[in-house]
């Protein structure tokens, strides 16, 4: 923790104290902080056992696939597999989180491949790719037409607004209130 610290220090900043003049802020004490810094680097190094860990098991499971299908690879090295339907990049995954890592991993991957260890919001996880799902070429060319109509809608709308908007601004009434009386009588 003590080496941690000395690298860190200017991350441990304190506010200045209330009510003292000239009180800026200062560096915690190491005591202060120990704590911490322990909690952070067990959990640094928890990930990293994790990571080393998950990579072996896909290991014994290419290695158990050779002789079976992965969902027996996975049950013989004790896991379990769940399937998941299909599932885009801005898609969040039940039980697993936001599926952006997974989406990026199963780009580089045909069907049948298993994927390398891959953090998650709720941990680590090996993927095989069952299948894929291509685009929609018709649906792409009517939803490209209608967003295109959407961006263009808004950009005549704003700029009415600014045209609107320089007209009141060159419009304004200028008028002195000191001297409205001589308007009036």
């Amino acid at each position: 923790a003590k080496s941690y610290y000395e690298k860190h220090k200017t991350e441990f900043l304190l506010p200045a104290k209330e009510g003292e003049k000239n009180s800026e802020n200062r560096i915690a004490d190491l005591e202060d902080v120990k704590a911490s810094i322990h909690s952070y680097l067990a959990g640094k190094e928890a990930v990293s056992l994790s990571v080393k860990y998950t990579e072996e098991l896909r290991l014994r499971i290419k290695e158990f696939m050779e002789k079976g299908s992965f969902e027996e690879a996975v049950i013989k090295v004790g896991s379990k597999t769940e399937k998941s339907s299909f599932f885009s990049i801005t898609d969040y995954i039940e039980g697993i989180g936001e599926a952006r890592p997974l989406a990026e991993a199963a780009a580089n991957l045909k069907p049948g491949e298993i994927s390398d260890p891959v953090r998650v919001r709720k941990g680590i996880i090996i993927f095989k790719i069952l299948e894929t799902q291509g685009i929609d070429e018709e649906k792409f060319k009517k939803d490209k037409a209608e967003f295109a109509k959407k961006i263009l809608e808004k950009k005549k709308a704003k700029a009415i607004d600014e045209w609107f908007s320089k007209i009141y601004l060159q419009n304004l009434p200028n008028i002195d209130l000191n001297e409205i009386d001589k308007y009036y009588r």
